[in-house]
């Protein structure tokens, strides 16, 4: 495995998050996972794919929120996470919003024994049109990783620069 001082280091010379894993791609960088960049003394990434039961339970809790822009996360399952009324949908979004609670539990299936997570963001332009983003900007998070959960420290992508404190939420499989 690759060691984050071998990585290039991309956070003393790109614009944004964005910037970087572009940058990257284009240099054809073989160091790290792909859509793994160094930023700083952390690997930065925009999405985590891991390996999962074919089936279970999955908690998502969100813990910190900064900024009035709206923040919150997709999980994509092969064969879906199982909504209360059991509609199967294989990828739910749900914002960090006070309308909302911050603890959820669904069951799921996987067969392929994957699940992808991500951050996203309501952007918007000067008009004030908003639209619900991902992958941009200074999008990206850093992970920590304790037995079955998983802790994302995101940075959103109307961040002017990036801030990995803007959302905190965890992934609990059960």
């Amino acid at each position: 495995m690759t060691s984050i001082r071998d990585m290039e280091d991309f956070e003393p010379k790109a614009r944004s998050i964005n910037a970087a894993m572009l940058a990257s791609a284009k240099a054809g960088s073989t160091k790290g996972a792909p859509g793994v960049i160094r930023w700083g003394d952390r690997l930065v990434r925009t999405a985590d794919v891991f390996d999962t039961p074919p089936g279970g339970t999955v908690k998502i809790e969100f813990l910190q929120r900064k900024y009035d822009f709206r923040q919150g996360m997709d999980i994509s399952v092969s064969e879906g996470i199982i909504l209360a009324d059991g509609a199967r949908i294989p990828v739910l979004r749900t914002w960090n919003d006070p309308e909302y609670e911050d603890v959820l539990q669904y069951e799921f299936l996987s067969p392929d024994r994957k699940i992808s997570v991500w951050n996203v963001y309501e952007d918007a332009n000067a008009m004030g049109t908003c639209w619900p983003a991902k992958w941009g900007g200074n999008a990206g998070f850093w992970l920590e990783i304790d037995g079955n959960q998983r802790t994302y420290h995101c940075s959103a992508g109307p961040c002017p620069a990036p801030d990995f404190e803007a959302l905190l939420f965890r992934v609990t499989l059960g």
